[in-house]
């Protein structure tokens, strides 16, 4: 390879973070999707509309693999 190599994870779970990792992430922010997926389930459940949330953006978290 003729250079430096970067290395990026998705989903930014616990052993990004370890010290001998330090894997920079892609936080995708999973609860939030869960919670909103749930809100909008019980909303049609009950004879309403699922409510429009809007988009979630995902974060960048930068650790020593960039």
């Amino acid at each position: 390879m003729p250079g430096p190599l970067a290395i990026i994870g998705y989903d930014n779970g616990p052993a990004a973070g370890y010290p001998m990792i330090c894997l920079s992430s892609i936080e995708r922010h999973g609860d939030q999707l869960g919670r909103r997926a749930a809100e909008a389930l019980l909303s049609r459940i009950g004879g309403g509309r699922a409510a429009d949330h809007g988009m979630l953006r995902p974060d960048l978290v930068l650790r020593a693999s960039t």
